[in-house]
């Protein structure tokens, strides 16, 4: 499918909605944009043609799917030192995250981020992503290695539901994790778009929507607990406690 078939398409409102967030981002654009799967380079071509980002803002395209790679090396040509591609998958990067961010600067976690990640999740892969970066963000490790990196990220509407659930209201929904993302992250819903969108409808049976999130690591992460290499354990905690959502926290540890 060419650039022109895919212009035609009335999903190009999910790449201003993108756009726009970025474009006002609190605090400006961090000065790299990593793109997950990044495709024809859709929404790369919308943000630069448009000046939606500031003139020293570089995008960094990652895709691995070989029959996108010739229209990105286009691209990246047509933009030098604005576009960078690297043939891999982002959102497997297990283990390679230094080759895969190699080159750019790490930020003190109190600082404006160093670059922004930009994805669309499909619910299978999402679990396995969020946990991970979840698990890691403790650490500061993976992407966070970087400094206090944020996700821009369009997800299915469970994991939102997970993640901005409360005791008071969606508690069906509230588990450990709804914990850790409400303590880790601050967490914005940017909007919606429809699954049929992104992939092909799954029966006569409507499906819900897709959320965009934008999920921005704390500034003061490393004060929740006395000592950076404590939170491991405010995380364990949170987790054995969370086992039953109803019981008692003093008879639990007892």
């Amino acid at each position: 499918m060419t650039f022109k078939q895919f212009q035609r398409w009335p999903k190009n409102f999910i790449f201003d909605l993108l756009a726009e967030q970025l474009a006002e981002w609190p605090g400006g654009c961090p000065p790299m944009v990593l793109e997950a799967n990044a495709g024809p380079g859709l929404l790369s071509r919308r943000l630069l043609e448009r000046d939606h980002l500031p003139a020293g803002t570089r995008i960094r395209l990652f895709e691995h799917r070989s029959h996108f790679l010739a229209e990105l090396k286009a691209q990246v040509e047509a933009w030098p030192g604005r576009l960078e591609l690297v043939q891999a998958n982002l959102l497997h990067m297990h283990n390679h995250e230094e080759q895969l961010l190699e080159g750019i600067p790490a930020r003190p976690w109190t600082e404006e981020p160093a670059a922004v990640l930009v994805a669309s999740l499909s619910r299978s892969r999402e679990v396995g992503f969020l946990r991970y970066l979840l698990h890691q963000l403790p650490m500061g490790t993976s992407l966070f290695m970087l400094g206090r990196l944020p996700l821009l990220v369009f997800m299915s509407h469970t994991e939102a539901s997970h993640i901005t659930a409360g005791r008071e209201s969606n508690f069906k929904h509230y588990r450990d994790i709804s914990i850790l993302y409400q303590l880790f992250f601050d967490i914005k819903m940017c909007g919606e778009v429809s699954r049929d969108l992104f992939l092909p409808p799954r029966g006569a049976k409507q499906q819900s929507p897709l959320q965009l999130m934008r999920l921005m690591p704390r500034r003061d992460l490393w004060e929740l607990v006395d000592g950076t290499d404590r939170l491991h354990e405010l995380v364990f905690f949170v987790r054995q406690n969370m086992v039953r959502r109803t019981a008692y926290v003093l008879p639990c540890l007892e």
